[in-house]
């Protein structure tokens, strides 16, 4: 059997082999036999982690008789000099095995092998953390920023605080929280998934990830400012957020936990009526204050008192102040307020008055 593992290989070679596994790329590797490596909630076999990185590298494909695998192997050394941990199959560790898959067809001739020799095994089917969610992955993007466009190792205290700030973010009471869920390891990974849209990488960067990662780059990267400012509201509303009412639209202002605390001040009865009192005193009705729907004009006694109230500040610009002015809402119909949450313009009511206009 050769040995021909490339020197160069770095972590991130690895961690991009490790997301080829987790999203079921084809190799020539079988699944391990008496090893595996441990990876942000994972067991993957170690030749394939290993012949996947070098394909990385090199643009070579590897097979599973180029390199030796086993505790004294080069393998082996490579795979923990980067940091990972590498146990018996028997070892008690509540992780799945991740990363086993079949040959493709045209490659059914090639034998399957894994840290020591085998059979080929049949793949197993493994439940996986929940997706990131858009405040999840503003928090992860405003990180990279702040390291220097670079991927800290799961080991860093800022991945480690990160961590710690995900775990406590309020999300769906039906969502369960795996002892791996947004780990250090997880964040480091994230961290690698942006590289495949920073221009300013040479390299490839992780492919593993979701479609949303793109548009938060796209909206963020070249607006730092902005980024910093929603990543602070999402940290600092996290207490506001666990006790606010669960709201189903991800896609309400800047994240759930934004919403949450958006809808909260909404509902906030004293103050709504309060901004009522003042409009009436005012201008003597409750009219839509884009499309001048008022509720008591058509609906008579049935609708006297009834409007809406918006709070037209966005949080990510609100800093730490959590004091609620009547010149920050604004009375609207139900149409207007929800077509208005839904253009995630909610400070500029001018151009929503201006689409109004448009369409009549």
């Amino acid at each position: 059997m050769a040995n021909k593992i490339p020197s160069g290989i770095t972590r991130q070679h690895i961690l991009a082999a490790i997301a080829d596994l987790a999203r079921g790329v084809p190799h020539l590797f079988g699944d391990s036999v008496r090893y595996d490596v441990l990876y942000d909630g994972g067991r993957y076999p170690p030749k394939a982690v290993i012949g996947l990185a070098a394909e990385r590298l090199t643009g070579t494909p590897s097979g599973p008789y180029d390199f030796k695998g086993g505790r004294e192997s080069a393998c082996f050394r490579i795979l923990q000099a980067h940091g990972f941990t590498i146990v018996e199959k028997n070892h008690r560790h509540s992780v799945p095995d991740r990363g086993a898959r079949t040959v493709e067809p045209n490659a059914a001739a090639a034998p399957a092998a894994s840290d020591e020799p085998s059979g080929a095994k049949t793949p197993r089917t493994t439940s996986r953390n929940p997706i990131w969610t858009r405040d999840e992955l503003v928090l992860a993007l405003d990180l990279y920023f702040r390291v220097g466009q670079r991927v800290v190792g799961q080991e860093h205290p800022r991945a480690v605080e990160l961590s710690e700030v995900l775990n406590s973010l309020p999300r769906s009471t039906s969502e369960f929280h795996s002892p791996t869920f947004r780990n250090p390891a997880g964040v480091e990974m994230k961290l690698a998934n942006f590289r495949a849209h920073d221009p300013t990488y040479s390299g490839r960067g992780l492919s593993r990830g979701n479609k949303l990662e793109k548009k938060i780059w796209d909206e963020f990267s070249s607006n730092l400012e902005a980024l910093r400012a929603v990543a602070h509201a999402i940290r600092t509303g996290v207490t506001e957020a666990s006790a606010a009412p669960p709201v189903d639209d991800e896609d309400f202002f800047e994240g759930q936990v934004l919403s949450r605390v958006h809808r909260a001040r909404e509902r906030n009865r004293k103050v709504v009526a309060k901004k009522k009192r003042h409009v009436l005193a005012t201008t003597g009705r409750l009219a839509c204050e884009t499309c001048g729907f008022d509720f008591h004009a058509v609906y008579g006694d049935l609708g006297r008192g009834f409007a809406e109230c918006h709070h037209t500040v966005a949080l990510s610009q609100a800093s730490d102040r959590r004091s609620v002015r009547l010149s920050d809402l604004v009375i609207l119909c139900a149409n207007c307020h929800r077509m208005i949450h839904k253009t995630r313009s909610l400070h500029d009511l001018v151009a929503f008055r201006a689409l109004i206009r448009s369409k009549h």
